[in-house]
């Protein structure tokens, strides 16, 4: 099913002189120049990114003669043709090719103009630390690594481009990840084994002195390179191991000792803890606070959005994570074991690991209007549980044996 108009991001806005372009209102938008500016120096470093982005781009639809007028009359024109949406946003994240083998990755501008700069202080000695060889095959480490990193000009082009505005350029080199939800959760024991991996995962950051500083749904991605993902023999989750990673350390911090900081910037403002009064009387997220338990916290408001009605047994687990008071909430270690806990008896018995789970997905169309959605959720329920029958005939009366990813 094709979305509705409305959960489609809006067209850019014209700006002076872009009527002219046969390519308007199609064209590349002012971060996507950004990229396409960066094209020969990603290139030069051996990826590449899509044809969009290459100098000189021409439409191609334009080159078939097709006019960009004509293209919008025509209702899926959006997936006729590749190069033809615009990316919104800051774009400060990039898919590519690696052109040795054809790999795919993502690539990340970790500071550049005034523009799309970060306020991040620390996220590329993150990375590096976290991908060094003592922790990247660390089987509780789930950040995704960093495999690649470089200055993107010369000493020469860097002098040049710092009257630009330029400064700092450097982009970090990432697997291809998917979403975490790009996969039908139809299992109570997948549903499980995601929860454990992000427990287990944001644990190992906390005992490196690492706190997260945003986690979200968004910032939570799964290993693109599972057998699941193969064009040519996918498989389920249950036949081979999926593993699950955060991604987006430009808010993180790395501390030397536990200390407090104050809210810098994100989507979560709902740690209760981070508000204060003003001298006016407002309620302004000013407060010194511990972004480890703000972590825990807003790890809890992710899970219990997913899971919290599909999984019972977990709900005392993440209302304490959602204690109002910082000091009624577990550490990531503690929320681990009781996790564990709580969870012993599904994991011993197959027929409770087999039990139906609602799917996250579900709840990522929130925006879509009522008759789109209505017609979303009876396609994804009946299909739902036909897949889900077919993974339980799969399970019981072939004897498949559930694995537990690492």
């Amino acid at each position: 099913m094709l979305p509705s108009p409305s959960t489609l991001p809006p067209l850019p806005a014209a700006e002076a002189g872009e009527e002219s372009d046969p390519h308007f209102p199609l064209g590349l938008t002012p971060a996507e120049k950004q990229w396409s500016d960066l094209y020969p120096y990603v290139a030069r470093r051996g990826y590449q990114l899509r044809p969009r982005y290459r100098p000189g781009w021409v439409g191609s639809w334009l080159q078939e003669g097709i006019s960009t007028a004509e293209l919008l009359l025509r209702p899926t024109w959006r997936y006729e043709y590749e190069d033809a949406s615009p990316s919104p946003g800051r774009l400060t994240v990039m898919d590519a090719t690696r052109i040795s083998d054809g790999t795919p990755v993502a690539l990340k501008l970790i500071s550049m103009s005034a523009q799309i700069n970060t306020p991040d202080s620390n996220e590329l000695e993150i990375l590096q630390y976290l991908s060094s060889p003592a922790l990247d095959q660390d089987p509780r480490n789930h950040c995704i690594q960093m495999i690649d990193g470089f200055e993107v000009f010369t000493p020469s082009e860097m002098k040049q481009l710092s009257m630009q505005g330029f400064s700092n350029a450097y982009i970090v080199v990432f697997p291809f990840a998917r979403k975490w939800t790009d996969i039908p959760f139809r299992l109570v024991w997948e549903s499980l084994e995601f929860i454990r991996q992000i427990l287990d995962g944001l644990a190992f950051l906390h005992e490196h002195n690492i706190a997260h500083r945003d986690i979200r749904s968004e910032n939570i991605m799964m290993d693109a390179t599972s057998q699941c993902f193969s064009a040519t023999n996918p498989c389920d989750r249950i036949d081979t191991p999926v593993r699950y990673l955060f991604i987006d350390l430009g808010s993180s911090t790395k501390f030397d000792q536990c200390r407090l900081v104050r809210f810098r910037h994100g989507w979560h403002k709902d740690i209760p803890e981070i508000y204060e009064l003003d001298n006016e009387g407002n309620r302004v997220p000013t407060r010194l606070y511990d972004p480890f338990k703000g972590d825990i916290f807003v790890l809890g408001m992710v899970l219990e959005r997913y899971f919290g009605k599909s999984i019972p047994c977990l709900r005392p687990l993440f209302s304490l994570m959602l204690s109002n008071s910082p000091a009624d909430r577990p550490t990531a270690s503690e929320a681990l074991s009781l996790f564990c806990q709580y969870t012993k008896p599904i994991y011993a018995s197959r027929i409770r690991s087999i039990m139906p789970v609602s799917d996250p997905c579900t709840l990522e169309d929130e925006d879509l209007d009522f008759i789109t959605r209505r017609m979303v959720l009876t396609v994804a329920y009946i299909w739902g549980w036909v897949d889900y029958l077919r993974l339980v005939y799969k399970i019981l009366w072939r004897g498949h044996q559930l694995r537990i990813a690492l």
